[in-house]
């Protein structure tokens, strides 16, 4: 459109397929974002309904080498995990990496130099991000642990 006259820039029909453009450029990512939550909204309550009926066909035994507390713990950690924070994190991990990928890609498009730098920060970045879930996994672990505690406490209290 910068190309064209002042007038033909002024003409309703340029000005509706800039219009029509804004707006799909506005909408496609709320779409995205509403159908990426929808679906895995369904994702997690086929999970949790699978759940159950593992849990209600367990044999007995199960049940007597597991107290009551660390099966409703698991219930409501994973549970909760895949309905609240695994969407968003999910959808914002996915919104960095492609960030990510285009902040090195163009670089790179532009210049070969930068791949010489950059291969060696994403090394390093990979290597952080190794460390990180290593040491998030053992918190976590510490933490069910913790809370498994509490709830075979409660369940204890109720039954008596």
């Amino acid at each position: 459109m910068t190309n064209m006259s002042g007038d033909k820039q002024q003409d309703p029909w340029s000005l509706g397929i800039y219009g029509a453009l804004t707006c799909t450029a506005f909408l496609l990512p709320v779409v995205g974002a509403l159908l990426f939550f929808f679906f895995s909204l369904k994702s997690s309550e086929h999970l949790r309904d699978r759940m159950v009926v593992s849990v209600l066909h367990a044999p007995v035994l199960f049940f007597d080498t597991n107290p009551a507390g660390r099966i409703l713990n698991r219930f409501s950690n994973d549970i909760g995990c895949v309905e609240e924070i695994l969407p968003k994190t999910f959808y914002g991990a996915e919104q960095y990496v492609l960030q990510l990928c285009l902040a090195v890609i163009i670089p790179i498009l532009a210049s070969v130099w930068m791949l010489t730098i950059s291969t060696p920060l994403v090394l390093v970045l990979v290597y952080l991000t190794v460390y990180y879930l290593k040491t998030s996994r053992e918190l976590k672990r510490l933490e069910s642990t913790y809370h498994s505690l509490v709830f075979s406490h409660f369940s204890e209290t109720i039954v008596g």
